[in-house]
């Protein structure tokens, strides 16, 4: 008969790596003694934390946000049905989600920056405000000077015309300096002072500027909004509605020319009333065939004016705001908001790094 296998023990550090309750309550114990120990420490730690953010938020600039939200509303004809105008044009479209890249792109920014609005007391493009609000002439002076690349250096740069054009190296470098500052830059991922965003479930676009200066803020959100109104509806009508304005010039001028031909008409019956002169005859009959043409041709004209205008009408896209501000929202930083996060913060670092340590060292004990 074979004896009883004797049971075999758990190994030793089973039991060793158990934590009760008991042992938890020690740690933490531990833990609290070794906070309160090093208080001072952590006291410094916290404050040196607060007096830094407090620095920060008194370096940091005040800025204004100026929004508005809008949507494009197109009461048309569907995307599957768009209509032709009477001489074979159709009408464009530009789909909602490439808006908000269109907003930031050159052919918008560009257009804005070359406007002249009034800042102050100072008219001037809205280029130069931003190059004197945002002090780029004192980065522009800061630049090493490169024999090479001397016509591209803008110490004491402005602009003096809109011609883009015309524009020499130098001013094109300007231009897209100011333009990554209003669009930012995502290639090295810097955001600009213009944001634009999308809600693909609403249908709502909301448009922020947020500059230095409260003025300029609102008139750099005014003309983005309205060029990229005005892009828009080139884009969707521009073709048929010059046409319609050709058809409303041809309509006018023909106008004219029947009246003259009915003028001239007249003034013949009324010089040859009862007399009877074969000449005279065969300039009538060539009056009213002429009559005759140009109303036809005058008619077919205003059928088709009217034709496109019913159409323009109805596919006129339609920019509607929903909600804007009057007032550029002040963004100023707060300096009790930063000193508390900067305490916060501190505390918590200087009491993780001091358990961090106390655990280290009974590690490296046992």
């Amino acid at each position: 008969m074979n004896p009883p296998n004797p049971q075999i023990p758990p190994p030793p550090y089973y039991q060793d790596d158990e934590i009760t309750l008991k042992d938890l309550i020690l740690k933490i114990r531990s833990f609290r003694r070794e906070l309160w120990r090093k208080k001072i420490w952590i006291l410094l730690i916290a404050t040196l934390s607060a007096l830094g953010f407090l620095g920060k938020a008194w370096l940091e600039d005040t800025t204004y946000t100026a929004g508005l939200s809008f949507m494009v509303a197109e009461n048309g004809s569907s995307e599957q049905r768009r209509p032709m105008t009477p001489y074979g044009m159709d009408f464009g479209r530009v789909e909602n989600n490439k808006i908000t890249e269109l907003a930031r792109s050159g052919r918008i920014i560009h257009e804005i920056l070359l406007k002249k609005v009034a800042v102050g007391k100072k008219y001037d493009f809205i280029a130069n405000h931003i190059i004197d609000i945002y002090d780029l002439q004192k980065e522009w002076a800061e630049e090493p000077f490169v024999p090479e690349y001397e016509h591209l250096h803008l110490e004491g740069f402005y602009f003096t015309n809109d011609s883009i054009p015309s524009f020499t190296p130098r001013e094109y470098r300007a231009l897209n300096v100011v333009h990554e500052l209003i669009a930012g830059n995502r290639l090295l991922g810097e955001k600009g002072v213009l944001t634009i965003s999308y809600n693909d479930d609403t249908d709502i676009f909301r448009l922020n500027v947020e500059m230095l200066d409260e003025t300029l803020s609102m008139r750099v959100l005014e003309a983005v909004f309205e060029e990229l109104k005005g892009f828009y509806i080139e884009e969707t009508i521009g073709r048929p509605e010059r046409t319609f304005n050709m058809l409303v010039s041809q309509a006018d001028s023909m106008k004219q020319v029947l009246i003259k031909k009915e003028r001239q008409l007249a003034y013949i019956e009324d010089r040859d009333r009862n007399l009877t002169s074969n000449i005279s005859g065969l300039s009538k009959s060539q009056i009213r065939r002429d009559l005759l043409l140009i109303e036809d041709e005058y008619g077919e004209v205003l059928r088709n004016k009217k034709s496109l205008e019913v159409l323009l009408s109805n596919e006129r896209p339609d920019f509607q705001v929903i909600d804007r501000t009057f007032i550029p929202v002040k963004n100023e930083p707060s300096m009790v908001k930063s000193i508390l996060i900067g305490s916060f913060l501190g505390l918590f670092l200087g009491g993780l790094y001091f358990i961090s340590k106390k655990i280290i060292r009974e590690a490296m004990a046992s």
